[in-house]
């Protein structure tokens, strides 16, 4: 996550080819496509921008998905776009993350544009979303002569925002990089580095300095290998939270992250909100057959019998559940609530767009049920009447749509709201209970 033009995709590109995902074949024709669009700067984020409206406006709109090992710890990695635009894409990428890797781009001027940009919301996001492990990658500093005042100076203003937002134990880990060079992702990359120096003719003025010699830490990846899943201990049956859904070899293909429970071939499941029995005809999961798939997985699902009207009715938000245990789905839900900095006070009547997993839709907030105290007790009185900064309250919740949703108490990753208007974050919260 991070700011537009922070380096995101170029980054994960970078990182596939440092973890020996990407052949030299493949490598010389994402160069070739992007020097023929002028943009050769680009190549490293073509592995992930596949779309031929990214590739040409050289931003990421849609969510790119990409995989590779470090040593013994599986990667599943969610590129997601920094445009303000296109936030509603990163949420549906955060409610399905176990950690994050914000970019920031340490160039003069440009670190300062995305404090005041998407940088924060990001931040906010995948902290409203639960996750708690957060990587921060400090990128370009060959733009700065990997100068460690500068990528101190970055260090010291992001810091108070990360730990106003939640982040805290674990506490977070800053790497200088170069994702464009690919300067300190791997410790192999800091080899290649020292040896390029190296070679530099004595007769030639200094060079810039290729690395950080002051720097002790982790490499990037050897960082992401600390990071660790997030506990599934949802109380309720399978579900697949589903974020796409395309027709793939004559089959109809849902493709996102199981939250509980397991997936195996040839099992009967149920489709909602559509209530559409469903029978599973394979699993794939980093790009790799497989029988069985278990909560945490990313995973994607082939249907040997599907909905009469196949993908039309079926998208970001659609969930897969086992048939005896259904998903709930609801249209007035009870949520506490706590909002973050909205412009005007929330009140009854307050219209946003509500955004669940992958699901979105408009929503009004109804009723205001009581207070919340600092400890997260609830108050019988008075009832607030609006929420201002840094307020909290249980309130409820009508949706213009019907969407899968749960309690949070039975599974968190389907538990958790977040409330947007007119392009803002405003509140998030947990759901407490179903009402219809």
């Amino acid at each position: 996550v991070g700011h537009v033009d922070a380096g995101k995709s170029t980054l994960m590109g970078r990182m596939l080819v440092a973890a020996g995902r990407v052949d030299a074949r493949a490598l010389h024709k994402v160069e070739r496509e992007a020097e023929a669009l002028g943009k050769g700067s680009f190549r490293y984020a073509f592995l992930l921008d596949q779309d031929q409206e990214e590739r040409a406006r050289g931003v990421t709109i849609e969510v790119g998905a990409a995989f590779f090992d470090v040593g013994s710890t599986s990667v599943n990695v969610l590129d997601a776009p920094g445009h303000r635009d296109f936030v509603p894409n990163m949420i549906g990428a955060a409610a399905q993350a176990d950690a994050a890797l914000l970019v920031l781009n340490a160039s003069t001027g440009e670190f300062e544009s995305g404090l005041s940009g998407q940088t924060a919301e990001h931040v906010l996001v995948c902290r409203c979303f639960g996750v708690s492990q957060l990587l921060v990658a400090v990128n370009q500093m060959d733009a700065v002569g990997w100068s460690q005042a500068r990528f101190d100076e970055v260090v010291a203003r992001i810091a108070p925002m990360l730990k106003q937002a939640g982040f805290i134990s674990p506490p977070p880990i800053f790497v200088p990089i170069s994702a464009f060079h690919g300067t300190n992702l791997s410790p192999a990359s800091i080899t290649a580095a020292a040896a390029t120096a190296t070679a530099v003719s004595a007769h030639a003025p200094p060079p810039l300095p290729l690395t950080a010699a002051w720097y002790r830490g982790p490499t990037l990846l050897e960082a992401i290998a600390t990071l660790r899943s997030m506990p599934r201990t949802a109380v309720v049956g399978t579900r697949l939270c589903v974020n796409d859904a395309y027709k793939a070899t004559g089959a109809l293909t849902l493709s996102g992250t199981l939250q509980a429970g397991a997936i195996a071939q040839g099992d009967k499941l149920l489709l909602m909100p559509g209530n559409e029995p469903v029978t599973v005809k394979s699993l794939n999961s980093r790009g790799e057959a497989v029988r069985q798939a278990t909560a945490g997985d990313h995973v994607e699902v082939s249907l040997a019998s599907a909905p009469a009207d196949g993908a039309n009715s079926i998208g970001a938000g659609s969930v897969l559940c086992d048939p005896r245990r259904p998903v709930r789905v609801a249209r007035v839900i009870e949520v506490q609530l706590r909002t973050l900095s909205p412009p005007i006070p929330l009140t009854r009547g307050f219209t946003c767009e509500l955004f669940c997993h992958a699901a979105c839709t408009p929503a009004v907030l109804s009723t205001f049920v009581c207070a919340v105290d600092k400890r997260g007790d609830r108050i019988s009185a008075p009832k607030p009447r609006a929420l201002g900064t840094q307020a909290a309250a249980v309130v409820t919740l009508t949706l213009e749509r019907p969407i899968c949703i749960e309690v949070g108490a039975a599974c968190k990753q389907m538990g958790r709201v977040l409330l947007r208007e007119t392009g803002r974050t405003l509140a998030a919260g947990i759901v407490t209970a179903i009402i219809s």
